[in-house]
């Protein structure tokens, strides 16, 4: 328990550092009681899994919209040497009062140092059709890649025009992709 605490505490002050209009914004972190918290913004809206399955797939214009300004959240953390890990439609809460999509959930986020070795340990998990197949595999990945969250990115663009979830990666080395025709 300690050494996941000491890993949340380290995780959340690298987090915290972050400043971009796309990304959730940390403002303190502490530890009380034998539990640690950190602060962030409330983000009134709702997240893009939600608004997909409510009102059905986006229009391309609104999905690469959505898209490029996650893609310019990302390439923020990517040009700080992060990784996020976890993108997916229900780690992008779109805020009501500007239309603004935020990268939340940074629970699995890793960081690397100047020569791309990791400083911090990967809680390992997958999001079906959202995960490439290197993180299916534990310690497939040890150096700084932008490549998982941009597969991720991806497969979330995907989702956003179909509605459907994304097949997973072992799904499309075995069988390709399937377009839908309309």
């Amino acid at each position: 328990v300690e050494k996941l605490r000491n890993r949340f505490m380290k995780e959340a002050k690298n987090i915290a550092k972050l400043d971009h209009p796309g990304i959730v914004k940390i403002h303190d972190i502490f530890e009380e009681n034998n539990t640690a918290y950190y602060v962030m913004d409330y983000i009134d809206g709702e997240n893009l899994n939600e608004m997909v399955k409510r009102n059905g797939p986006l229009s391309e214009t609104k999905a690469i919209e959505y898209i490029r300004k996650v893609g310019d959240a990302l390439d923020y953390i990517h040009s700080r040497n992060m990784t996020h890990f976890d993108v997916k439609p229900a780690n992008i809460v779109v805020r009501k009062s500007d239309d603004m999509p935020i990268l939340i959930d940074f629970g699995l986020s890793k960081q690397y140092d100047i020569q791309g070795d990791a400083t911090s340990t990967l809680m390992q998990g997958v999001s079906n059709g959202y995960s490439p197949i290197e993180l299916y595999n534990m310690g497939s990945i040890t150096t700084f890649s932008p490549q998982t969250d941009v597969y991720s990115l991806g497969a979330t663009f995907y989702f956003l025009l179909t509605g459907n979830t994304p097949p997973t990666s072992a799904q499309l080395l075995e069988e390709g992709l399937n377009l839908p025709t309309d």
